[in-house]
């Protein structure tokens, strides 16, 4: 997967990524959430990738937490997003509508960064 660019950025300090979600949610109860949102924050900000789906358990808390505070930062970015609950490895049509969604709008932004 590496060698596709689609699931590596750059590496940063797992503080420093609580430090910037900490800005939009508390850290204070130990989850995840702080740090999803600090890795969204971080990749908008340095154009690490075209576009962002971010893929959580059905029904875990932490998981629809970052969609609740990633919903607002993604509506003030150029930065196509979208957040997709799984609960098997099934797609609906309409994550599959969305993520084409997605993909276009990253072409599209690939093209603006040429």
């Amino acid at each position: 997967m590496e060698k596709s660019g689609l699931l590596f950025d750059r590496h940063i300090k797992f503080l420093k990524l609580t430090k910037k979600g900490a800005r939009f949610v508390s850290h204070n109860g130990f989850l995840e959430t702080p740090v999803t949102t600090g890795r969204y924050i971080n990749s908008v900000k340095y154009g690490i990738f075209d576009g962002l789906v971010n893929v959580g358990s059905f029904n875990c808390q932490p998981a629809m937490n970052s969609q609740a505070v990633l919903r607002p930062l993604a509506n003030t970015s150029n930065m196509p997003y979208t957040s997709h609950d799984c609960d098997g490895p099934w797609i609906s049509a309409n994550q599959k509508r969305l993520l084409e969604t997605i993909a276009a709008g990253a072409k599209r932004l690939r093209k603006e960064k040429i």
